[in-house]
This record gives structure tokens, C-alpha cells and sequence, in this order.
């Protein structure tokens, strides 16, 4: 599994499906929504800043 310091991609994909689903009230039942759009937008190939801690992941194209 790739890393961004010691932060795994997985692990910076659940924050930030963490943060989505936050931002959209907590609704029960559509985890999947916020992962598939924090994996998308991570994927895609700009730097992403979310406001949670001192997160900066920076998106590396294979």
C-alpha cells in the first residue's frame, strides 16, 4: 500500500470521506458516497488541502 509519510493512502481516504460525510449532516446508510468521491478526488491530478488537522496530501500520478 503506498504512503504519504507515514499516512496511508487508505488512511488519508477515510479522513477525508470522514470530513465529506461531516459536511453533509451524518446521514445514515450511504458510506460508500464520501469514499468513492475522497478517492476520486484524490486520484485526480491536483494537490488537495482539507481543512481537518495538518493534512496536506499532495496526489501522485502513476
Amino acid at each position: 500500500m503506498s504512503t504519504v509519510g507515514a499516512i496511508s493512502c487508505e488512511e488519508v481516504i477515510r479522513k477525508v470521506a470522514y470530513y465529506y460525510w461531516e459536511k453533509r449532516g451524518r446521514p445514515l446508510g450511504t458510506p460508500e458516497e464520501d469514499w468513492f468521491r475522497a478517492e476520486c478526488d484524490l486520484r485526480a491530478p491536483q494537490i488537495a488541502q482539507f481543512p481537518f488537522g495538518n493534512l496536506t496530501y499532495m496526489k501522485v500520478t502513476s
